[in-house]
């Protein structure tokens, strides 16, 4: 059976949870990367997921920790729930029925650190600005 690959939406909705709770918690990026993937390593099989978070959250982390950006935790609640409610452009995302086939996908990306850095970004340049959707009280 080939290796199933994580989905773009949960690659990125992870590592932006894991870069909110380091800012949160001081817990080391590696370690909640690790967590994290054991939620997910029984439905897929990618080799390059824990490194690829640790790469990811972790360069967002060190982004955000140079801009100075206030509230970070909270910032980072934000692009987890625009990574998951909103396609890259803003539109909103389309609504799966029983959440479509998400780990059917046999794809690797080898940009995706880069590509969530790059959407981390821009996110946080419109958000600070107040230009980009912001995540619901109620969203935890």
């Amino acid at each position: 059976m080939p290796a199933k690959r994580l989905p773009k939406e949960v690659f990125e909705v992870g590592a932006a949870a894991i870069a909110r709770v380091h800012f949160a918690t001081g817990k080391p990026v590696r370690d909640l990367a690790q967590s994290v993937w054991h939620e997910y390593e029984r439905q897929c099989n990618d080799p390059a997921a824990v490194e690829d978070w640790v790469d990811a959250a972790g360069q967002a982390v060190s982004w955000v920790n140079e801009q100075g950006l206030s509230a970070p935790a909270q910032l980072m609640r934000h692009l987890q729930h625009f990574c998951q409610m909103y396609e890259d452009d803003g539109r909103p995302k389309k609504k799966r029925l029983l959440g479509g086939l998400w780990f059917a996908k046999d794809t690797y990306d080898p940009e995706r650190v880069a590509k969530f850095l790059r959407k981390a970004q821009i996110y946080c340049a419109t958000a600070q600005s107040g230009l980009a959707p912001l995540a619901p009280d109620s969203y935890q």
